[in-house]
């Protein structure tokens, strides 16, 4: 029975003869979901098949608590995501990109320049992705994720190229915002899932070892992430 925003039942996936992953998750509304484990334990995998961006072998994953996202593409409207592998933007400026960005999730533009105000990006309109320095274009890619406004967020490594205090400014936002929401958010920070996660997850050899809530969490910090 589907009951949550976004539900993984028995997903798997094996490359060239490895399990990669194997599990089972159910997010909730409202809540923030931390993924964390060691590299190569699967976490970007789970991320890549939650958000229809790869299929599992096996098993299915539930969006919005209606249908199998890989029977039905449009689905994926339903979710904005922010991978850690960035993707290319190429000869666009900032404005340019996130106007792109505002027509596929059919948001108005007025919206863009309130939301680079919000991650201290207004600078930004008219300058090239590209020449952008690391933290600038995280900025502007999670200012991407905002102005999509979908209802699950998906966040790999969200905060990577940021300074501590960038950082902060993030972990208020998503604060702000995660009201009828359903994010995940995957990060080797230990203090940006502790500030923001209501929930943990711990990944190993692809399967969730350990399940925990945020009061909790502090207890098994040292099996973490290498």
């Amino acid at each position: 029975m589907i009951k949550y925003p976004l539900q993984a039942d028995n997903i798997k996936k094996t490359y060239n003869g490895k399990k990669v992953v194997d599990l089972s998750l159910n997010i909730k509304n409202n809540e923030v979901l931390g993924i964390i484990g060691k590299n190569g334990s699967g976490k970007t995998t789970t991320l890549n098949m939650l958000a229809g961006v790869i299929q599992p072998d096996v098993g299915t994953v539930y969006v919005e608590n209606q249908a199998d996202i890989a029977k039905h593409p449009k689905l994926k409207q339903n979710i904005a995501y922010l991978p850690e592998e960035r993707e290319e933007v190429e000869n666009l400026t900032v404005g340019e990109y996130l106007e792109f960005i505002a027509k596929v999730y059919k948001k108005n533009k007025s919206e863009i320049n309130p939301i680079l105000d919000m991650v201290s990006a207004k600078d930004m309109l008219y300058k090239n992705f590209n020449e952008l320095s690391k933290g600038y274009q995280q900025r502007v890619l999670f200012a991407s994720v905002l102005l999509a406004d979908a209802k699950i967020m998906i966040l790999d490594e969200m905060t990577d190229g940021l300074d501590p205090l960038q950082r902060k400014e993030f972990y208020n936002i998503i604060n702000k915002i995660k009201k009828d929401r359903t994010i995940i958010i995957s990060s080797h920070n230990m203090q940006e899932i502790k500030e923001i996660c209501d929930r943990v997850c711990i990944i190993e050899n692809g399967s969730i070892i350990k399940e925990l809530a945020n009061e909790d969490f502090a207890d098994f910090t040292d099996i973490l992430v290498q």
